[in-house]
């Protein structure tokens, strides 16, 4: 099987939904095959989306027994690029290369106590680090924080056993900004609040509803923890989507937008500012 990916792959929705493109044929391919994605022709790729990208060819690897070859174009300085990227990040070998000070790189840990805990006391190290991440005091506690909650979501609702993140601070980009993916291969957020919640929703819906005050999908708790995330992003001036089964939700914008392809899991795209 050969899949093409092409183009710029950012985080936006036509771009996340050439990613899901991706993952869904890949659940065509049978035991044992070869899939090969074809690459020559993405002229650049977001860095903060690497453990996306590991998170469901991982999956479909493993729950498809199958191998995954990757074709660049080495005539293609944008092409090589891109290869590069995922190198320095950590995709391919989990080996990074961080030339520039701006990686955030791809972890993938267990939805422990213990892992999270160790990973949050590592971010919070990168952070004190001002060339790397030139972030006041109050917007570093409000990124930690808001890391916090998501992977807390993960652990008790998503029924997820891996979490997968990763980042990148783009100095570039006026005001200076980190974007954060993390991306559990759960049963979705779309789907907890579905089936918990007794309600019945529209993907958009549901997501909307999780970010509620008060609202859970467990019993007896006080939330899932996402509504002071909005509000923490919100102050920043940031950006918060959600991908989620068949969902591509802006939260702060309350837009909507419907893939091609559902995605089983959750994935969370934080953007904060400098200067928010």
């Amino acid at each position: 099987m050969r899949v093409i990916l092409q183009g710029n792959i950012d985080t936006d929705f036509n771009s996340i939904n050439k990613l899901m493109f991706v993952d869904n044929a890949l659940s065509d391919a049978v035991v044992l095959e070869e899939c090969v994605i074809d690459m020559q022709n993405v002229t650049w790729f977001n860095a903060a989306l690497c453990s996306f990208f590991k998170a469901f060819l991982r999956r479909r690897m493993l729950e498809n027994n199958i191998s995954i070859r990757f074709l660049f174009n080495d005539a293609s300085y944008s092409n090589v690029a891109v290869r590069d990227i995922l190198f320095r990040n950590g995709f391919f070998n989990g080996e990074v290369s961080d030339v520039f000070n701006t990686i955030f790189p791809v972890r993938t840990f267990r939805t422990s106590d213990s892992e999270m805990e160790s990973f949050l006391r590592n971010m919070k190290i990168d952070f004190q680090d001002k060339e790397k991440f030139p972030f006041s005091e109050v917007a570093s506690r409000g990124i930690l924080k808001s890391l916090g909650e998501i992977f807390s979501n993960a652990e008790r609702h998503a029924e997820s056993d891996w979490i997968y993140t990763s980042g990148q601070y783009f100095p570039n980009k006026e005001p200076g900004q980190v974007t954060f993916c993390i991306t559990d291969v759960g049963i979705g957020i779309v789907d907890q609040v579905k089936t918990r919640s007794g309600h019945v929703f529209a993907s958009n819906e549901a997501i909307e509803w999780a970010f509620v005050e008060g609202n859970t999908t467990k019993e007896n708790s006080g939330g899932l923890g996402l509504f002071s995330l909005k509000n923490i992003i919100r102050d920043n001036k940031g950006e918060l989507i959600v991908v989620s089964n068949d969902a591509y939700y802006d939260v702060l914008r309350k837009k909507m937008f419907k893939l091609s392809f559902d995605f089983k899991g959750t994935l969370f795209i934080i953007t904060m500012n400098q200067n928010g």
